[in-house]
């Protein structure tokens, strides 16, 4: 069984996530705005990717018990081997997620520019938190209509698993 949340991806996924949500929050403010699309983040994390996989050491530690009853394995390692499909998959998807801006970002820049009302970091948080939490929520209420049926294969969908195929295609 081969793992997909190792380090390599939790550290790609989360870089590759603060940078395209920065950059496009960041362009979205100009005219013409330009978008780094998640195609982008496909092809830039393979060759990073692969990269870590060589050069990251192959130590195994032994999982504390308390780990092991959670359903972690017995042993836990920062490079468990070659970089797979499934670690490209989970990069993929998490920086899927932050290529959009938020809309709480639009309120809290309009409010200051035009309005001349200055909230609170906490404020600002809270509210970007809040409403990310909430249209995640109503896409998981709506799973059932718009992901579970085979008869609604997205096209953009097949466009990302093609070139994964391609990218890991090892023959």
């Amino acid at each position: 069984m081969v793992a997909c949340l190792t380090f390599r991806s939790w550290l790609l996924g989360i870089f590759f996530t603060v940078v395209i949500s920065a950059a496009n929050v960041f362009f979205s403010l100009r005219y013409p705005a330009p978008l780094v699309t998640p195609i982008i983040v496909q092809i830039m994390s393979f060759p990073l990717g692969k990269l870590l996989a060589w050069c990251l050491p192959t130590t195994e530690w032994d999982t504390p018990k308390f780990l092991q009853r959670l359903g972690f394995d017995s042993t836990l390692s920062v490079n468990p081997g070659p970089f797979t499909i499934k670690e490209h998959t989970v990069i993929v998807i998490m920086a899927n997620c932050a290529t959009a801006p938020a809309v709480g970002i639009t309120f809290t820049l309009v409010t200051e520019k035009f309005y001349g009302f200055h909230h609170g970091i906490l404020f600002d948080f809270c509210l970007l938190l809040s409403s990310q939490l909430i249209g995640f929520s109503f896409a998981g209420m709506a799973r059932r209509l718009l992901v579970d049926p085979a008869s609604l294969i997205w096209p953009q969908n097949l466009v990302f698993c093609t070139l994964l195929n391609v990218l890991h295609a090892e023959e």
